[in-house]
């Protein structure tokens, strides 16, 4: 599991990931290229289920 801080992120590239929680929870999200998202701060394992790979932008806040 990664902690991973407040932050905005930037798909480069079209994705499909698969997010596992500490709480078991389990979160399937899909990104096309140009997208732009809000996450808040959460602990996960992130998984690639797509069929090719996915790069995006990360900007964490402090």
């Amino acid at each position: 599991m990664s902690k991973r801080p407040d932050r905005v992120e930037f798909a480069m590239t079209d994705g499909h990931m698969r997010h596992y929680y500490a709480d078991g929870k389990v979160e399937e999200v899909k990104w096309k290229a140009g997208d732009v998202k809000w996450s808040e701060r959460a602990t996960y394992q992130q998984e690639n289920i797509g069929t090719s790979e996915f790069r995006v932008r990360v900007v964490q806040l402090k």
